[in-house]
């Protein structure tokens, strides 16, 4: 063959070399957004999440955990296995999916039940954010007591926006 005419086998090892050079930084993008998504996951619910503080001296900093915690201690049972159902199991168990999909690839997760859950799961994802944000509005609001969120708080919405990424790009597979 001359120069202008190009090579048909060259070009087809050229194009998998750029997937599979494509597929290899979808993989490495997917483990970055697992690891920021769990890390944060961990502190989003260990730190604080939001402070409230009334009559100007008595103040109650709470975690998402320890939210669980109070919330089971003063016997509000069906409201704390909410809380830790949705905010902290779920969200636990579609990291660990996420990893699964990672580790086995993505015809796993098509075949996982799991899968649904976490599909179904992810639509409630934000609801944290915005009960702590709705604590906050109506702390301010009442004129008794104040509120201010915590760094937990944007830890735990960057482990859910990271999650939700993770879980966008291993559909895309």
């Amino acid at each position: 063959m001359d120069e202008a005419t190009p090579d048909p086998h060259r070009s087809a090892q050229d194009r998998a070399r750029r997937a599979a050079a494509r597929q290899l930084r979808m993989a490495a993008l997917r483990a970055a957004l697992l690891a920021i998504a769990a890390a944060s996951f961990m502190l989003g619910v260990t730190m604080p999440i939001v402070t409230i503080e009334r009559f100007f001296f008595l103040s109650d900093t709470y975690s998402l955990a320890t939210m669980v915690q109070a919330l089971f201690g003063d016997g509000e049972w069906l409201l704390g296995l909410i809380v830790l159902v949705f905010s902290i199991l779920l969200p636990a168990a579609k990291i660990m999916l996420l990893s699964f999909v990672l580790v086995c690839g993505r015809e796993q997760l098509l075949s996982a039940p799991l899968h649904r859950l976490a599909l179904a799961v992810g639509k409630w994802s934000m609801l944290d954010v915005l009960v702590v944000a709705l604590i906050i509005f109506a702390a301010r609001a009442s004129g008794i007591a104040s509120a201010a969120s915590q760094p937990g708080l944007y830890f735990f919405c960057l482990s859910v926006l990271a999650t939700m990424a993770g879980g966008m790009l291993a559909r895309r597979g």
